[in-house]
Protein backbone atom coordinates (compact mmCIF):
# COMPACT_ATOMS: atom_id res chain seq x y z
CA UNK A 1 0.00 0.00 0.00
CA UNK A 2 1.41 3.23 -0.74
CA UNK A 3 1.81 6.10 2.15
CA UNK A 4 1.93 10.16 1.83
CA UNK A 5 6.03 10.91 1.38
CA UNK A 6 5.01 14.12 3.73
CA UNK A 7 3.51 12.37 6.92
CA UNK A 8 3.69 8.53 6.16
CA UNK A 9 0.24 8.20 6.21
CA UNK A 10 -1.50 5.36 3.96
CA UNK A 11 -3.04 6.48 0.97
CA UNK A 12 -5.77 4.27 -1.10
CA UNK A 13 -3.54 5.97 -4.17
CA UNK A 14 -0.89 7.92 -5.28
CA UNK A 15 -2.76 9.62 -8.62
CA UNK A 16 -5.42 8.59 -11.14
CA UNK A 17 -4.69 8.54 -14.42
CA UNK A 18 -7.35 9.86 -17.00
CA UNK A 19 -4.91 9.13 -20.01
CA UNK A 20 -1.48 8.09 -21.67
CA UNK A 21 0.22 11.08 -19.83
CA UNK A 22 -2.51 12.91 -18.06
CA UNK A 23 -2.46 12.42 -14.10
CA UNK A 24 -3.78 13.76 -11.40
CA UNK A 25 -1.78 13.59 -8.37
CA UNK A 26 -3.79 12.96 -5.32
CA UNK A 27 -3.87 14.35 -1.56
CA UNK A 28 -3.33 13.16 1.74
CA UNK A 29 -6.35 12.54 4.09
CA UNK A 30 -4.24 13.22 6.40
CA UNK A 31 -1.97 16.29 5.70
CA UNK A 32 -4.18 17.04 3.18
CA UNK A 33 -0.68 17.77 0.70
CA UNK A 34 0.13 15.94 -2.15
CA UNK A 35 0.68 12.34 -1.49
CA UNK A 36 3.84 11.73 -3.56
CA UNK A 37 4.66 14.64 -6.22
CA UNK A 38 8.14 12.54 -7.14
CA UNK A 39 5.64 9.99 -9.23
CA UNK A 40 6.41 12.24 -12.01
CA UNK A 41 9.69 13.36 -11.53
CA UNK A 42 12.50 11.86 -13.56
CA UNK A 43 15.62 10.07 -12.46
CA UNK A 44 18.09 12.93 -12.48
CA UNK A 45 15.51 15.27 -9.95
CA UNK A 46 15.14 12.25 -7.56
CA UNK A 47 18.72 11.85 -7.40
CA UNK A 48 19.49 15.75 -6.55
CA UNK A 49 16.71 15.18 -4.11
CA UNK A 50 18.62 12.23 -2.87
CA UNK A 51 22.33 14.60 -2.57
CA UNK A 52 19.69 17.41 -0.45
CA UNK A 53 19.11 14.58 1.83
CA UNK A 54 15.15 15.12 1.47
CA UNK A 55 13.57 12.82 3.53
CA UNK A 56 10.46 12.53 1.27
CA UNK A 57 12.32 11.04 -1.91
CA UNK A 58 13.55 8.04 0.63
CA UNK A 59 9.93 7.09 1.70
CA UNK A 60 8.61 7.38 -2.43
CA UNK A 61 11.71 5.14 -3.55
CA UNK A 62 11.00 2.67 0.17
CA UNK A 63 6.92 2.65 -0.19
CA UNK A 64 6.01 4.13 -2.93
CA UNK A 65 7.71 1.90 -6.08
CA UNK A 66 9.17 -1.22 -6.88
CA UNK A 67 12.51 -0.38 -7.13
CA UNK A 68 13.56 -2.20 -3.97
CA UNK A 69 11.03 -4.49 -4.02
CA UNK A 70 10.04 -6.08 -7.38
CA UNK A 71 7.94 -8.56 -7.85
CA UNK A 72 9.73 -12.07 -8.71
CA UNK A 73 13.23 -10.92 -7.17
CA UNK A 74 14.64 -13.07 -5.42
CA UNK A 75 15.27 -12.56 -1.84
CA UNK A 76 19.41 -12.08 -2.43
CA UNK A 77 18.25 -9.50 -5.20
CA UNK A 78 16.01 -7.79 -2.94
CA UNK A 79 18.77 -7.30 -0.58
CA UNK A 80 21.53 -6.18 -2.73
CA UNK A 81 18.90 -3.35 -3.93
CA UNK A 82 18.81 -2.14 -0.55
CA UNK A 83 22.44 -2.64 0.20
CA UNK A 84 22.95 -0.34 -3.10
CA UNK A 85 20.76 2.13 -1.54
CA UNK A 86 22.51 2.20 2.14
CA UNK A 87 26.04 2.43 0.48
CA UNK A 88 24.69 5.42 -1.99
CA UNK A 89 23.19 6.90 1.72
CA UNK A 90 26.49 6.49 3.51
CA UNK A 91 28.51 8.38 0.63
CA UNK A 92 26.34 10.94 -0.18
CA UNK A 93 26.58 11.61 4.36
CA UNK A 94 30.39 11.54 3.98
CA UNK A 95 30.60 14.30 1.46
CA UNK A 96 28.06 16.19 3.64
CA UNK A 97 30.72 15.71 6.68
CA UNK A 98 33.23 16.34 4.84
CA UNK A 99 32.07 19.86 3.29
CA UNK A 100 30.47 20.91 6.34
CA UNK A 101 34.57 20.39 7.91
CA UNK A 102 35.93 21.70 4.95
CA UNK A 103 33.55 25.40 5.39
CA UNK A 104 34.52 25.32 9.02
CA UNK A 105 38.22 24.92 8.18
CA UNK A 106 38.60 21.59 10.07
CA UNK A 107 41.23 19.42 8.94
CA UNK A 108 41.44 15.71 10.73
CA UNK A 109 44.67 14.39 9.20
CA UNK A 110 48.11 15.88 9.96
CA UNK A 111 49.95 17.64 6.74
CA UNK A 112 52.24 14.41 6.16
CA UNK A 113 51.62 11.93 3.06
CA UNK A 114 48.02 9.99 3.45
CA UNK A 115 45.75 13.02 4.29
CA UNK A 116 43.38 12.57 1.96
CA UNK A 117 43.05 9.00 2.49
CA UNK A 118 42.85 8.77 6.12
CA UNK A 119 40.33 11.88 6.76
CA UNK A 120 37.99 10.47 4.01
CA UNK A 121 38.34 6.78 5.66
CA UNK A 122 37.96 8.54 8.83
CA UNK A 123 34.69 9.78 7.71
CA UNK A 124 33.46 6.64 5.93
CA UNK A 125 33.72 4.73 9.25
CA UNK A 126 32.03 7.38 11.26
CA UNK A 127 29.14 7.97 8.91
CA UNK A 128 29.12 3.77 8.52
CA UNK A 129 28.73 3.73 12.17
CA UNK A 130 25.98 6.52 12.50
CA UNK A 131 23.47 5.02 9.75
Amino acid sequence: MPVCVECGSPVEALYIEYSKGNIYLNRCGACQKIADKYVELDKVALFIEMVLHKPQVYRHLLFNTDLFTPSGASAWEKWSRWGKLCLLMILFDVYIKWSQLERKNIHLASDGGGGFLSTYMYLLAVCTIGM
